[in-house]
């Protein structure tokens, strides 16, 4: 972990085609950290980020489901033809 304030450290915004930005670059340039700020084994980042990216993309993953049997189920009950026997089955 380290403060993002930290000499060396630039944050640099990657903007969309309006101009917004909801994401950034960061480069490291000579930083240097205190050693109890160490997650992990030593030379070992790559595997914290992938553990903690598929966390996060278990969850993304999860709310699409959701929504997509939302979507469904309000298809269903609003605009499903009920004369269709497919429909009228279930």
């Amino acid at each position: 972990l380290l403060d993002m304030k930290t000499p060396g450290i630039d944050v640099r915004p990657i903007r969309n085609a309006v101009g917004d930005s909801h994401f950034c670059e960061i480069f490291l340039d000579d930083v240097s950290i205190p050693a109890a700020n160490l997650i992990g084994a030593e030379n070992a980042g790559w595997q914290v980020a992938q553990a903690t990216l598929g966390a996060e993309r278990g969850m993304t993953m999860l709310e699409l489901a959701e929504r997509l049997a939302n979507a469904g189920f309000r298809w269903l009950v609003e605009d499903a033809p009920v004369d269709d026997p497919i429909v009228a089955d279930k």
